[in-house]
Protein backbone atom coordinates (compact mmCIF):
# COMPACT_ATOMS: atom_id res chain seq x y z
CA UNK A 1 0.00 0.00 0.00
CA UNK A 2 1.10 3.34 0.03
CA UNK A 3 2.07 5.41 2.83
CA UNK A 4 -0.71 8.46 2.39
CA UNK A 5 -4.16 7.94 4.07
CA UNK A 6 -6.00 10.51 4.26
CA UNK A 7 -9.10 10.27 6.87
CA UNK A 8 -11.88 13.09 4.95
CA UNK A 9 -12.23 12.46 1.26
CA UNK A 10 -10.38 15.40 -0.06
CA UNK A 11 -7.57 14.42 1.38
CA UNK A 12 -8.00 10.52 0.06
CA UNK A 13 -4.68 8.87 -1.42
CA UNK A 14 -5.38 7.64 -4.83
CA UNK A 15 -4.45 3.98 -2.88
CA UNK A 16 -7.34 4.66 -0.94
CA UNK A 17 -9.82 5.76 -3.33
CA UNK A 18 -8.71 2.66 -5.37
CA UNK A 19 -9.51 0.54 -2.25
CA UNK A 20 -12.51 2.20 -1.79
CA UNK A 21 -13.85 1.81 -5.34
CA UNK A 22 -12.94 -2.06 -5.29
CA UNK A 23 -15.51 -2.24 -1.89
CA UNK A 24 -18.00 -0.44 -3.46
CA UNK A 25 -17.99 -2.71 -6.67
CA UNK A 26 -18.24 -5.95 -4.36
CA UNK A 27 -20.89 -5.00 -2.40
CA UNK A 28 -23.42 -2.88 -4.81
CA UNK A 29 -26.14 -4.63 -6.54
CA UNK A 30 -26.48 -4.56 -10.31
CA UNK A 31 -29.50 -3.23 -11.90
CA UNK A 32 -30.95 -7.45 -12.31
CA UNK A 33 -29.99 -8.13 -8.99
CA UNK A 34 -26.78 -9.95 -9.12
CA UNK A 35 -23.49 -8.66 -7.63
CA UNK A 36 -19.96 -8.30 -8.71
CA UNK A 37 -17.12 -10.74 -8.80
CA UNK A 38 -13.88 -9.41 -8.16
CA UNK A 39 -10.48 -11.00 -8.59
CA UNK A 40 -7.91 -9.18 -7.14
CA UNK A 41 -4.12 -9.49 -7.71
CA UNK A 42 -1.86 -6.91 -5.75
CA UNK A 43 2.22 -7.17 -4.90
CA UNK A 44 5.40 -4.98 -4.77
CA UNK A 45 8.65 -4.66 -6.04
CA UNK A 46 11.84 -2.67 -5.10
CA UNK A 47 13.09 -1.91 -1.82
CA UNK A 48 14.13 1.55 -0.41
CA UNK A 49 15.44 2.05 3.07
CA UNK A 50 16.40 5.03 2.68
CA UNK A 51 15.03 7.57 5.05
CA UNK A 52 12.01 10.18 4.36
CA UNK A 53 9.38 12.29 5.84
CA UNK A 54 6.11 10.73 6.46
CA UNK A 55 3.78 13.30 4.50
CA UNK A 56 3.51 16.25 3.54
CA UNK A 57 -0.19 16.09 2.61
CA UNK A 58 -2.44 18.56 4.78
CA UNK A 59 -4.01 17.40 7.85
CA UNK A 60 -1.03 13.86 8.18
CA UNK A 61 1.49 13.74 10.51
CA UNK A 62 5.10 15.44 9.85
CA UNK A 63 8.35 13.97 10.54
CA UNK A 64 10.66 11.56 9.34
CA UNK A 65 10.41 8.25 9.03
CA UNK A 66 13.56 5.92 10.34
CA UNK A 67 14.24 2.83 8.19
CA UNK A 68 17.09 1.35 9.83
CA UNK A 69 15.57 -0.96 12.08
CA UNK A 70 13.61 -2.53 8.91
CA UNK A 71 16.73 -2.84 7.32
CA UNK A 72 18.65 -4.34 10.54
CA UNK A 73 16.00 -7.13 10.22
CA UNK A 74 16.19 -7.29 5.91
CA UNK A 75 12.54 -6.15 5.86
CA UNK A 76 12.06 -4.44 2.30
CA UNK A 77 10.36 -1.15 1.97
CA UNK A 78 8.70 -1.09 -1.77
CA UNK A 79 9.37 1.57 -4.06
CA UNK A 80 6.22 0.45 -5.82
CA UNK A 81 3.09 -1.07 -5.18
CA UNK A 82 0.51 -2.70 -7.89
CA UNK A 83 -2.76 -3.88 -8.08
CA UNK A 84 -4.56 -5.66 -11.31
CA UNK A 85 -8.84 -5.81 -10.63
CA UNK A 86 -11.02 -8.08 -13.01
CA UNK A 87 -14.66 -7.65 -12.15
CA UNK A 88 -17.37 -9.57 -13.61
CA UNK A 89 -20.56 -8.12 -13.25
CA UNK A 90 -22.21 -11.38 -12.04
CA UNK A 91 -20.81 -13.89 -9.81
CA UNK A 92 -21.83 -16.61 -12.17
CA UNK A 93 -20.96 -14.47 -15.50
CA UNK A 94 -18.46 -15.92 -17.73
CA UNK A 95 -15.52 -13.70 -18.50
CA UNK A 96 -16.01 -11.80 -21.93
CA UNK A 97 -15.47 -8.93 -23.24
CA UNK A 98 -19.19 -8.33 -22.23
CA UNK A 99 -19.20 -9.06 -18.84
CA UNK A 100 -15.82 -8.11 -17.72
CA UNK A 101 -13.83 -4.90 -17.09
CA UNK A 102 -10.05 -4.66 -15.88
CA UNK A 103 -8.19 -2.04 -14.13
CA UNK A 104 -4.52 -1.92 -13.45
CA UNK A 105 -2.59 0.44 -10.87
CA UNK A 106 1.18 1.25 -10.18
CA UNK A 107 1.71 4.04 -7.38
CA UNK A 108 5.25 4.99 -5.91
CA UNK A 109 5.87 4.53 -2.30
CA UNK A 110 6.57 8.24 -1.51
CA UNK A 111 4.76 10.92 -0.09
CA UNK A 112 2.93 13.81 -2.42
CA UNK A 113 6.15 16.39 -3.96
CA UNK A 114 5.38 19.49 -1.82
CA UNK A 115 3.45 20.82 0.59
CA UNK A 116 1.51 22.87 -1.73
CA UNK A 117 1.03 26.05 0.59
CA UNK A 118 3.11 29.44 0.53
CA UNK A 119 6.25 27.82 1.92
CA UNK A 120 6.25 25.02 -0.72
CA UNK A 121 4.02 25.79 -3.44
CA UNK A 122 3.41 22.96 -6.22
CA UNK A 123 5.29 23.73 -9.44
CA UNK A 124 3.19 26.18 -11.97
CA UNK A 125 4.57 23.38 -14.77
CA UNK A 126 3.63 20.70 -12.57
CA UNK A 127 5.99 17.90 -11.59
CA UNK A 128 7.20 14.58 -13.68
CA UNK A 129 5.26 11.87 -12.87
CA UNK A 130 6.74 9.21 -11.76
CA UNK A 131 6.01 6.74 -14.65
CA UNK A 132 8.66 8.72 -16.68
CA UNK A 133 11.16 6.39 -15.07
CA UNK A 134 9.41 3.28 -17.17
CA UNK A 135 10.46 3.80 -21.00
CA UNK A 136 7.39 2.35 -22.29
CA UNK A 137 5.19 5.27 -20.52
CA UNK A 138 7.60 8.31 -20.99
CA UNK A 139 4.58 10.33 -22.27
CA UNK A 140 3.18 10.94 -19.30
CA UNK A 141 2.47 14.22 -18.65
CA UNK A 142 3.51 16.33 -15.42
CA UNK A 143 1.34 15.78 -12.50
CA UNK A 144 -0.24 19.67 -12.13
CA UNK A 145 -2.05 19.80 -9.10
CA UNK A 146 -2.46 18.00 -5.59
CA UNK A 147 -5.71 16.82 -6.29
CA UNK A 148 -4.34 14.92 -9.84
CA UNK A 149 -1.66 13.21 -7.65
CA UNK A 150 -4.08 11.55 -5.24
CA UNK A 151 -6.54 10.63 -8.39
CA UNK A 152 -6.51 7.07 -9.37
CA UNK A 153 -6.49 7.83 -12.72
CA UNK A 154 -3.21 9.26 -12.60
CA UNK A 155 -1.56 5.98 -11.53
CA UNK A 156 -3.96 4.01 -13.87
CA UNK A 157 -2.31 1.86 -16.66
CA UNK A 158 -3.09 -1.45 -19.12
CA UNK A 159 -2.57 -4.55 -17.49
CA UNK A 160 -0.36 -5.19 -20.60
CA UNK A 161 1.49 -1.99 -19.46
CA UNK A 162 1.94 -3.19 -15.74
CA UNK A 163 2.77 -6.88 -16.21
CA UNK A 164 5.55 -5.42 -18.52
CA UNK A 165 6.43 -3.43 -16.15
CA UNK A 166 6.62 -6.44 -13.68
CA UNK A 167 8.80 -8.57 -15.67
CA UNK A 168 11.58 -6.25 -16.57
CA UNK A 169 11.56 -5.12 -12.94
CA UNK A 170 11.43 -8.72 -10.97
CA UNK A 171 13.86 -10.00 -8.57
CA UNK A 172 13.75 -13.62 -10.14
CA UNK A 173 15.07 -14.70 -13.86
CA UNK A 174 12.81 -18.01 -14.18
CA UNK A 175 9.30 -16.00 -13.17
CA UNK A 176 7.61 -14.14 -15.36
CA UNK A 177 4.15 -12.58 -14.52
CA UNK A 178 1.25 -13.78 -17.11
CA UNK A 179 -1.95 -12.31 -15.97
CA UNK A 180 -5.49 -13.72 -17.19
CA UNK A 181 -3.19 -16.75 -19.40
CA UNK A 182 -5.91 -19.58 -17.85
CA UNK A 183 -8.23 -17.43 -20.74
CA UNK A 184 -8.48 -17.64 -24.71
CA UNK A 185 -5.79 -15.75 -26.10
CA UNK A 186 -8.03 -13.77 -27.95
CA UNK A 187 -9.67 -12.55 -24.67
CA UNK A 188 -6.88 -11.85 -22.73
CA UNK A 189 -5.33 -9.36 -25.63
CA UNK A 190 -8.58 -7.79 -25.72
CA UNK A 191 -8.95 -7.53 -21.77
CA UNK A 192 -5.30 -6.78 -20.75
CA UNK A 193 -5.45 -3.89 -22.98
CA UNK A 194 -8.19 -2.18 -21.65
CA UNK A 195 -8.39 1.39 -19.57
CA UNK A 196 -11.37 1.71 -17.62
CA UNK A 197 -11.33 5.00 -15.91
CA UNK A 198 -12.22 5.13 -12.36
Amino acid sequence: MDNNRFKAPIWHSAWQTIESNHYNNAYNINNDGSKNNLYIIAGAFGNDWSNREKSRAPRMPRGTTDLQNFQDNNIHVPEWTWKVAVITNSVDADITTETTKTYAYLTPNIPEPHEANENDPWPQDGVEHPFKAFLNLSTRGNIMTPQDWRKPSTWQLTVAELQNILNAHWYYEDFEFDFLSELDDNLVNNLTQQLNRT
